[in-house]
């Protein structure tokens, strides 16, 4: 459908549209998983302000927890798709976003899709900025510089974001600090019985080098001997570790090889300690008869030994090992009571553990 007819003399306005009955399509969008509980609150405060505007009821809308521009670009797919999908006739549509880091943070992007959605004849409105673009009216000239002064300011905000994230990792990194899951220990593979009685997955591995380069042993099966009836170990993972141990050797020798297979079995052997590594197991809330799905969380001791070994873990040449040595920087705050060792992380948690996690 083109769109409303104007000329130099005058430009289109959202009550116009209102009452030409044009519908709204509804953008919601956060872009991390802790703001993911705010779209509920997103998507109510834009159908209020919708409604303050004597905007009609949506004919979509779209909310979603959105970490990447790929996946962003997903939910632009889905709101053209719908636009097609409506006879010309009848496509009559203004869509709708909070402000313009909800549209795109991407200039390029931007003014491409301001583009797509002139040749669909539909129109954007950015209820922060009270900005209306679509038409032909003389408009577009004031309009479109101020959109396009706003998204730059966007990007590069969004620009400004991602390389603070950038420094910080690394600050963090360089002090031992790892974001992300606690590392797995293996330890429901560990055997309390048979020759292979308290040994990690990783030394068994190493052990059976030998066999893997001479082809008496191979990798799948390695995969099934180290697997349990509750857990799997797959080959991949198998491959992974073996020519992590390998590079390891080869760069620093038996020696470190040993070193670090000795920490492995230090953080077992602290998880297999009561209330250490042990997962708390809870329901969901409900009444005293209904069943929910068990779940598990990792306690704070666990936590605090991932935090103190996790560094060495994944680069053993680069970091100090956890057990003697430690790495005070780990802890909250440094102090000379703080050793940055598995022993004293599992002793002194709230000392390794940030109070927001």
């Amino acid at each position: 459908m083109p769109f409303i007819s104007v000329d130099e003399e005058r430009v289109i306005t959202l009550d116009e549209l209102n009452k030409a009955k044009y519908k709204p399509i509804v953008i919601v969008r956060t872009s991390t998983s802790s703001q993911e509980e705010g779209l509920k609150v997103q998507e109510q405060k834009m159908l209020e302000d919708m409604k303050r505007l004597n905007m009609l009821k949506p004919a979509l809308i779209t909310v979603q927890n959105i970490t990447g521009a790929k996946e962003s670009r997903k939910q632009i797919k889905q709101i053209i798709e719908f636009i097609k999908s409506t006879p010309e006739e009848r496509r009559k549509f203004i869509i709708v976003a909070r402000d313009i880091a909800r549209f795109s943070r991407n200039e390029r992007e931007a003014f491409n899709l301001l583009h797509e959605f002139a040749l669909l004849g539909v129109y954007l409105y950015i209820i922060n900025n009270n900005l209306l673009i679509g038409g032909d009216g003389s408009e577009q000239g004031s309009n479109r510089f101020l959109f396009g002064v706003l998204e730059s300011a966007a990007a590069n905000a969004k620009r400004g974001e991602t390389q603070a994230s950038k420094k910080g990792a690394r600050k963090a990194k360089a002090k031992g600090l790892f974001a992300g899951t606690p590392v797995d220990s293996y330890i429901t593979l560990v055997r309390t019985s048979g020759k292979q009685r308290g040994k990690s997955v990783y030394r068994r591995i190493y052990n059976s080098l030998g066999g893997l380069e001479d082809g008496t042993v191979t990798v799948k099966g390695l995969a099934r001997d180290l697997s349990t009836s509750t857990r799997e170990m797959y080959p991949k993972r198998v491959r992974d570790i073996r020519d992590f141990l390998i590079d390891l050797k080869a760069k620093g020798g038996e020696k470190k090889v040993q070193e670090y297979l000795s920490v492995w079995d230090a953080v077992i052997g602290e998880e297999k300690k009561r209330g250490v590594g042990a997962r708390v197991i809870y329901k969901p809330k409900g009444g005293k008869n209904e069943s929910g799905q068990k779940k598990e969380r990792m306690t704070d001791r666990a936590r605090a030994i991932h935090r103190v070994s996790v560094a060495y873990l994944k680069a053993p040449l680069e970091h100090p090992e956890p057990v003697k040595t430690g790495n005070p920087q780990t802890a909250i705050t440094e102090s000379p009571d703080r050793t940055g060792t598995i022993e004293d992380a599992s002793k002194n948690p709230a000392a390794y553990l940030p109070k927001k996690r």
